[in-house]
């Protein structure tokens, strides 16, 4: 399992660094029980928590790429920002196209 250039936690919400277990008054960024703990890489995620990104040491590359996964950017986010959410953006979390379309019943025109 990877985690990599992630938004973490909620700048509103009372959290706690990641942990194996709950703190006190807090919900952790995430949880990892010991034996998925050693083998997940984590990588340029920014949480609340910590208020900063928290990069592998072990990987010098600082760079994120728009997707993992995409070679470029999907029609239907039109001319909303691409990627929405990263921790290396100017504004670290955007709005989804999906959630515009449902807040105002949008119809986007036929292909």
């Amino acid at each position: 399992m990877s985690s990599v250039g992630n938004v973490l936690g909620a700048a509103t919400a009372g959290t706690s660094p990641a942990s194996d277990g709950y703190e006190s008054g807090s919900a952790p960024i995430y949880l990892l029980d010991s034996f998925s703990k050693p083998s997940v890489y984590r990588h340029g995620n920014y949480d609340y928590f910590n208020a900063t990104t928290i990069w592998d040491s072990t990987n010098s590359s600082r760079t994120l790429p728009a997707s993992l996964y995409l070679q470029s950017k999907p029609a239907f986010f039109e001319d909303h920002p691409w990627p929405w959410v990263g921790p290396d953006l100017s504004q670290m979390v955007n709005t989804l196209p999906a959630k515009v379309r449902s807040d105002t019943n949008y119809d986007p025109p036929e292909p």
